[in-house]
């Protein structure tokens, strides 16, 4: 969400269902990764990640980025 007064952009990243398991042991440690780009410059970039939820398919981020 773009916030208009603050001229900041606010992505939340809630949760991941019913990912597929990458480990022998039918779980894994999975993380969301996010990049943004400016229209504007293209070279502006800014990357996110969430924290690493350990052995879980179904992983509760409820992480948010400004």
């Amino acid at each position: 969400m773009y916030s208009n007064e603050t001229s900041n952009f606010h992505v939340k990243i809630k949760r991941a269902c019913y990912l597929l398991p990458i480990d022998t042991d039918r779980k894994s440690n999975p993380y969301c990764q996010l990049c943004l780009f400016s229209f504007d410059h293209l070279s502006n970039k800014l990357n996110f990640k969430t924290d690493i939820k350990k052995q879980t398919l179904n992983p509760q981020f409820n992480q948010e980025f400004i």
